[in-house]
């Protein structure tokens, strides 16, 4: 008789309160939820004895094994597809629980909190059935299945650090139509450039904070199609002003070459320095850690995920994946504006844009920055 064979995938390193769900990816915390979600007795008891080989760093088992499935298939084996989901799903729950934290510590400049990195959402996936002691295991692309139950152990690394809460749901949300709409060229490059806003957030120990600042400038690349090798810099940095274009951040004019000036606002001034950073890196140049400071306080990084959040949130509106609620909310306050005064009928995308902007406090994250 042929043996059912099954599929695991679980991150072991942090764990939720609830389930969540990014398009047909559901994450669960295993602890709480295995006798509601899994009805084989036998599949707990053998998953039961698999996990207790996850360790702490006292040595003892780890209770913050998450487990990814897809849909209501809890043990199915993936195919090449459904893995590509899999990994957008956890690379946007990895945004959506890192960035909030980062911005906290940028609001309330508590720049000593030390904010968990991704490395904390180490994927493991292991096919088995009920009974087999052999353990295989597939991490970061290595397949090993020389090992049984209870012959090695799996420590949580030093680098993951700890976070700090649940993802913020509202992220959670809008991911989860991202991946509804990934068939949209916008919605797939989106959920694109997320797997390098992960790959810029790993440790310092696998990921040099040189190598960080070059794999979030691809984030940006790929968010806004920057394909020509020549004048990404100066594209970049009008796409960043364009988007912030707003009476109350500052403007700045620069000489370029002998006789140019070029005005911008602080957000696009902020993007040429980033890449131009960026490109001294490329290219070699003799830099080094300070440079990576945008001012005393904050990084260039620092500044830039929260730029990503922004943007995120503005393509959101575009495509109407915000709650409801509150856009009802914003037609509301548009509405009453432009009973006070009829001049704002002509304005009402600039007044959505500053209605946004304070709802998801980037007014003041934009004080942090000294822009306003």
């Amino acid at each position: 008789m042929k043996i059912k064979t099954y599929q695991i995938t679980f991150l072991p390193w942090i764990s939720f309160n609830k389930v969540y769900k990014i398009g047909p990816i559901l994450f669960w915390p295993y602890d709480l939820m295995k006798n509601h979600k899994i009805t084989d007795k036998e599949v707990i008891i053998h998953l039961d004895k698999y996990f207790e080989q996850f360790i702490n760093y006292e040595g003892k088992k780890v209770n913050t094994i998450t487990i990814c499935t897809f849909n209501d298939d809890y043990l199915k084996i993936l195919n090449s597809t459904e893995i590509e989901m899999l990994n957008w799903a956890i690379n946007s729950l990895i945004f959506s629980t890192l960035v909030p934290q980062i911005k906290n510590k940028i609001l309330h400049q508590n720049y000593q909190l030390s904010i968990p990195n991704s490395d904390i959402f180490n994927k493991f996936t292991s096919n088995f059935f009920p009974g087999d002691n052999t353990m295989p295991i597939l991490f970061e692309g290595r397949l090993d299945r020389g090992w049984k139950i209870g012959e090695l152990c799996f420590q949580r690394p030093w680098t993951t650090s700890y976070s700090y809460g649940e993802p913020n749901e509202e992220l959670v949300g809008i991911f989860n139509k991202f991946m509804h709409d990934f068939k949209n060229k916008d919605s797939k490059r989106l959920l694109q450039c997320i797997e390098w806003f992960k790959y810029a957030h790993r440790s310092n120990l696998n990921v040099s904070p040189f190598s960080k600042l070059l794999m979030m400038a691809i984030v940006y690349e790929i968010f806004f199609n920057l394909q020509d090798s020549y004048g990404k810099k100066n594209k970049f940095r009008k796409k960043l002003n364009d988007l912030f274009e707003d009476e109350e951040i500052k403007k700045e004019v620069r000489k370029e070459g002998e006789n140019k000036e070029v005005e911008l606002n602080l957000a696009g001034w902020w993007a040429n320095d980033f890449y131009k950073l960026r490109n001294s890196i490329v290219h070699g140049d003799d830099i080094n850690i300070k440079d990576l400071h945008y001012n005393s306080r904050i990084s260039f990084l620092d500044v830039a995920d929260l730029v990503m959040l922004r943007l995120i949130i503005l393509k959101s509106y575009e495509k109407n994946f915000i709650d409801k609620e509150k856009i009802n909310s914003i037609k509301r306050i548009i509405n009453i504006l432009n009973k006070i005064c009829t001049q704002n009928n002509k304005e009402n995308s600039k007044i959505k844009v500053k209605i946004m902007d304070l709802s998801y406090d980037f007014k003041t994250i934009y004080e942090v920055f000294n822009w306003i």
